[in-house]
């Protein structure tokens, strides 16, 4: 299945799909980016808090990814940037994305209104 993993989940098997997000980055000097917010696609924006731990990571079918683990309203979410496939005939956009389980991705919350 393309874009999809099988994975047990408390005894159950659920699918894992990539779901494509935007993402406001900064580019540093070193060249090194930084998540600053992600917008959902209902449009709402998440200001990501922190990051906790950049990796490298292989993102199925032969592609790589840059894992960003984020803080993002006081919980730990992961955000991909996807890198494209290895290989000659490689020629992927770049882009970000989260790993959703069937019947969607854990939702994300608003904050609530400030007092």
């Amino acid at each position: 299945m393309t874009g999809a993993a099988c994975q047990m989940w408390k005894g159950d098997t659920t699918m894992i799909h990539k779901k494509y997000v935007n993402v406001i980055p900064q580019c540093l000097p070193d060249g090194s980016i930084d998540p600053l917010m992600l917008i959902w696609e209902d449009e709402r924006v998440f200001i990501i808090d922190r990051v906790l731990e950049t990796s490298l990571v292989v993102s199925g079918q032969g592609g790589l990814a840059l894992l960003f683990r984020c803080v993002i309203h006081g919980c730990e979410r992961n955000l991909y940037l996807e890198q494209g496939k290895i290989g000659e005939n490689a020629k992927k956009p770049i882009r970000w994305f989260v790993k959703e389980r069937s019947g969607g991705v854990r939702p994300l919350r608003d904050r609530p209104p400030s007092a």
